[in-house]
């Protein structure tokens, strides 16, 4: 597999609270407490109501903000005033009415990480995730370090306010840390919608802290 350069997929976008389930139990979800929220890392003013589409498209001026992960080890950055649910062992949830941002945190796979992915993840997917499709599946540099992205497809599950699925785009990162450590990085928009500088961003964004 070739070694490419990080440049997303233009046609990639956003998606997630009724995603949560889509993604389901295939994003486990990691740890209660030891979390720091909420540092402002843009100085532009807070976008608006009216100015966030409830496609799930991310404003241009939208602000991102750091979570902090103590038990994880990780900081990300999010879009202020989207809901954050930390989960087990320093994992993280992250949505908005049409997005998502979802940090797990496992051991590191003892072989080839693209193995572990199309071997072991990629199954738990398609067995988890309503009409899993992969659309793409490619190693990267992203902070001079190399990771897995695994793009797929598939259907949401009902919105809780509108009862409504749609089909929806993930990006799925594979980052190895220190100690052993893997973080798997899902970012989930509707399929159509363009949200490639701010998962740029949250991509970028992502250190291991420990």
């Amino acid at each position: 597999m070739n070694q490419q350069r990080y440049f997303p997929n233009r046609s990639f976008s956003w998606r997630y609270l009724g995603l949560t389930l889509a993604l389901g139990t295939a994003i486990a979800v990691s740890a209660c407490g030891g979390s720091t929220l909420a540092t402002n890392t843009n100085g532009a003013a807070q976008p608006t109501a009216t100015e966030v589409s409830a496609s799930g498209d991310v404003p241009d001026n939208a602000v991102f903000v750091d979570y902090q992960s103590k038990d994880g080890g990780y900081s990300v950055q999010y879009v202020e005033g989207w809901s954050v649910k930390p989960g087990d062992q320093g994992g993280v949830s992250i949505t908005d009415i049409d997005s998502a941002e979802v940090v797990e945190l496992r051991d590191a796979p003892a072989g080839d990480l693209t193995q572990y992915v199309t071997g072991t993840d990629e199954l738990q997917l398609q067995s988890q995730v309503q009409d899993y499709k992969q659309s793409g599946l490619k190693t990267m540099t992203v902070n001079n370090q190399s990771v897995v992205e695994l793009t797929y497809t598939s259907t949401s599950a009902p919105n809780a306010v509108t009862n409504k699925s749609q089909n929806v785009v993930s990006q799925r990162y594979y980052i190895p840390g220190p100690n052993n450590r893997l973080a798997i990085l899902t970012l989930t928009t509707p399929d159509g919608v363009d949200n490639v500088d701010a998962f740029r961003q949250m991509l970028e964004s992502f250190t291991w802290q420990s």
